[in-house]
C-alpha cells in the first residue's frame, strides 16, 4: 500500500488551493484554455500535500508508464514538495478525490514544479519535473506551463535534468535555441549548475546513475532524430542523465 488514509471530510483541489493561498492560474492551452493553482508547496500543511500526491500520483505514474512502487512514489513524492513552486493544472471544473475521474470529469491532468538558483550572480531556473496525463497531450499544455514558469521568474538560465529527448526539444523550442549539451559537441561550464543540485557533470553534461535506474517503462522516442542521437549516448537503465542548460 502507497496511500496514507485520508481524513473522511470533504476536500476538492480547490478547496486546498484556497487554504495554502495558491495563485490561481489560465493558460491558453491548444483549442482550449484550462486553469489550475500555483501553489508554494512550504505553505501547504501535511494532510492537504497527502491529498495533493494522491490526486497527482496517477498523472505521474502514466506519464512514466510505470506501475506503483515505493520508489516511485517517494521520487513523485519528493519532487512536488522540494520545490519551491507546484503548478497543477486541471480539467474544466472542480476535481473532487474519489469522483468520477474518467476523460472529461473535472480532475488534475498535469503539473510543473521549479526553484531558483543563484549561479555566479545570476538567477538560474531550474524546472525540477514535468507530467502531463496521456490523454491530454498534444495540446501544448506542458509548453504553456513551462512558459508561466519562465515569464514568471524572469531567469537568466533556465536548467533541466532529464532522460527524455522530448523534455529537451520542448525547452529548446520555448527558449528559441539548443540548450547544452548540443547535438554538435560544444564546450560549456556545467560544474555551477551541477554543483546547486550536488551533483557532478561531465564535460558532455552527462550525470551519471543520476536517478539509479531508467525512470521511464517505455523510452520516450523525439521526432526530431537528433535528439534521439544524443540521448542514445547516455546509458539511462543506470540511471544516467543529462544536465540540459540554456541561457536567455
Amino acid at each position: 500500500m502507497f496511500y496514507t488514509p485520508l481524513s473522511e471530510r470533504s476536500t476538492t483541489m480547490s478547496s486546498v488551493a484556497e487554504r495554502a493561498n495558491a495563485h490561481k492560474v489560465k493558460l491558453a492551452a491548444k483549442q482550449m484554455p484550462i486553469r489550475g493553482y500555483d501553489f508554494v508547496p512550504s505553505m501547504v500543511d501535511e494532510s492537504e500535500k497527502e491529498f495533493i500526491f494522491r490526486s497527482l500520483f496517477p498523472i505521474g505514474l502514466d506519464a512514466f508508464v510505470q506501475n506503483p512502487s515505493e520508489g516511485m512514489e517517494k521520487d513523485i513524492r519528493d519532487h512536488l514538495f522540494s520545490a519551491e513552486h507546484l503548478l497543477v493544472m486541471r480539467s474544466d471544473g472542480t476535481f473532487k478525490f474519489g469522483g468520477n475521474c474518467e476523460i472529461g470529469q473535472p480532475r488534475p491532468i498535469a503539473f510543473r514544479m521549479w526553484k531558483n538558483y543563484n549561479i555566479n550572480g545570476k538567477k538560474a531556473l531550474y524546472l525540477a519535473g514535468m507530467c502531463v496525463s496521456p490523454s491530454w497531450q498534444g495540446r501544448r499544455i506542458g509548453q504553456k506551463m513551462t512558459e508561466y514558469a519562465i515569464e514568471m521568474e524572469k531567469p537568466d538560465y533556465v536548467f533541466t535534468v532529464t532522460q527524455n529527448p522530448i523534455a529537451k526539444l520542448s525547452m529548446d523550442k520555448i527558449l528559441g535555441k539548443e540548450s547544452f549539451p548540443k547535438y554538435e559537441y560544444e564546450r560549456f561550464d556545467y560544474t555551477p549548475f551541477a554543483e546547486a543540485l550536488g551533483k557532478k557533470a561531465d564535460r558532455y553534461g552527462k550525470i551519471a546513475g543520476n536517478y539509479g535506474a531508467s525512470l521511464y517503462g517505455i523510452l520516450p522516442i523525439s521526432r526530431d532524430e537528433r535528439y534521439n542521437e544524443v540521448f542514445l549516448r547516455l546509458n539511462r537503465e543506470a540511471g544516467d542523465a543529462y544536465l540540459c542548460v540554456s541561457e536567455l
